[in-house]
């Protein structure tokens, strides 16, 4: 037997997102899903890879002062 699918509105609670926005997502093939027949179904692995791939990382700012130092030496 394979993972649990769910359905939109169960992977829009996850996102935050409302169950017609998620099957835009997945209609436009922006996130990640499963077609049985006609449904459009989710697995807990497709919401967590969407998550991790759009996960903004923390990085070093910039300051005015530091982008005008960059420009200096680049």
């Amino acid at each position: 037997m394979g993972p649990q699918t769910f359905d939109a509105e169960w992977a829009g609670e996850r996102l935050g997102l409302s169950a017609s926005t998620v099957l835009d997502m997945a209609r436009r093939k922006e996130l990640p899903h499963v077609k049985v027949g006609r449904r459009v179904r989710f697995t807990e692995q497709n919401i967590e890879d969407y998550i991790a791939a759009h996960t903004v990382r923390a990085g070093m700012v910039r300051t005015p002062r530091s982008q005008a130092s960059h420009r200096k030496t680049a």
